[in-house]
């Protein structure tokens, strides 16, 4: 049998440069999690996902629907106090939170592309073309 040898080529970045980033990264994690541990309640902690964790990922929007009890709800939306659950924005976000309900891991497309090239077989074609309206 062969043998692999693997050869340290030192870091890519320069290790000053990871070791300043480190304590901001976890001081956001820290405080990231101490506002989400004094929501004072579920749709408190939902505005704090969508808007406040831009301090660890960047984002320009986001929205998050949940399913619990078997039901699907479009819950929270960057920078919206509240929902208008009669808008036409909030009927067709929930019926693209029923079309990913299936999926049984995390998607983060970046672009209309990303959407159209995920390969999963059991990503549903309905689900694929909902998030290319996105």
């Amino acid at each position: 049998m062969d043998r692999i040898v693997f050869q340290d080529v030192g870091p890519q970045v320069p290790q000053k440069s990871i070791q300043a980033a480190q304590p901001v990264a976890h001081r956001a994690v820290f405080t990231l999690a101490k506002m989400a541990l004094e929501a004072g309640s579920l749709d408190s902690l939902y505005f704090l996902l969508v808007n406040d964790t831009r301090i660890l990922v960047e984002f320009d929007n986001c929205f998050l629907v949940t399913h619990m009890g078997g039901h699907t709800n479009f819950v929270a939306a960057t920078n919206q106090t509240s929902l208008n659950k009669k808008s036409e924005a909030y009927r067709e976000i929930t019926k693209l939170g029923r079309e990913l309900k299936s999926l049984t891991k995390p998607i983060a497309p970046g672009t209309e592309q990303d959407i159209l090239g995920i390969a999963d077989p059991d990503f549903p074609d309905s689900a694929r073309e909902a998030l290319g309206h996105y």
